[in-house]
């Protein structure tokens, strides 16, 4: 089927296919806008609960995420979209009318220290998240993003990365989740297991749901003890997989959740896709 979208859509710029940064045409043409509903509310809950009013999101996409935590956390002054390419689409509703999210294009983990300053990168945000992206990187490039997003988090990190034999488009270095789990806490971070359960039934199976992990800052006040809202978007049964692919309750549900919060997106990818117009 990969192969298949990558064939239609042939004399287009798709870049990351072997690796690496992707753009905005790769993202809407292979995946359409795969906003996960359940985890845009489960980041929402979580940054409500933790006390948290900036966030900054290591490999956007599309920046949906970052968009929809401007849209529903209360008193959310910042929120970093960070891309290495831009990212940005001829289209309203993203971006907020107070300008967040702020789509930041820069190849942060090979920045000086200049450059972070000037995109307004030097300093901590309360919450920090990168969901499926450090797997589209050299592997000897792992440490400094690592080294990048814990000199910038404040509060809150949330992470999930590929798994070994973990299918997807410009997978070139996945790693195991116990051994990034690990990591992560060696380098001081407190795995919060209750939160990850959490948010690990309210995500979309099987990728989200089995590979993303929530940690707190080892001096923050944060216990593991989720709020009943995180707690309250446990996915329905009817989301289930079903044949390795899919239900068709969940590709409703998603399909709905994005046209409600980004309509005009939603409609302009609905005509990419149908081939009535090129991204690129």
């Amino acid at each position: 089927m990969r192969a298949e979208k990558q064939r239609r859509a042939a004399g287009c710029e798709l870049n990351g296919l072997h690796g690496g940064a992707w753009s905005a045409c790769t993202h809407l043409r292979l995946y359409g806008m795969n906003v996960d509903s359940g985890l845009a509310q489960g980041l929402a809950a979580i940054l409500t609960h933790t006390n948290c009013t900036t966030s900054l999101e290591f490999g956007a996409g599309l920046g949906l995420y970052s968009s929809f935590l401007a849209k529903t956390v209360r008193g959310m002054t910042d929120a970093v979209a960070l891309e290495p390419n831009s990212m940005r689409l001829p289209v309203e509703g993203i971006i907020t009318p107070a300008g967040l999210p702020r789509q930041v294009s820069l190849d942060a983990v090979n920045a000086t220290a200049a450059q972070l300053t000037a995109h307004g990168l030097n300093m901590r945000f309360d919450a920090v998240f990168s969901i499926e992206v450090l797997e589209h990187i050299p592997r000897e490039l792992h440490a400094p993003a690592f080294d990048f997003l814990f000199e910038r988090t404040g509060r809150v990190f949330i992470f999930g990365m590929a798994a070994p034999g973990q299918p997807g488009t410009g997978h070139i270095a996945t790693r195991r989740k116990q051994e990034v789990k690990n990591y992560i806490v060696r380098r001081g971070w407190r795995y919060l297991e209750g939160y990850t359960r959490a948010l690990a039934k309210a995500v979309y199976p099987p990728i989200h749901e089995r590979n993303i992990m929530v940690f707190a800052s080892g001096i923050s006040d944060i216990f593991d003890a989720p709020p009943a809202d995180l707690i309250a978007l446990a996915r329905p049964q009817s989301w289930s997989m079903l044949n390795g692919r899919h239900s068709p309750a969940m590709k409703a549900a998603k399909a709905q959740f994005a046209k409600k919060w980004w309509p005009t997106l939603s409609n302009y990818t609905a005509e990419l896709q149908r081939g009535n117009f090129g991204c690129c």
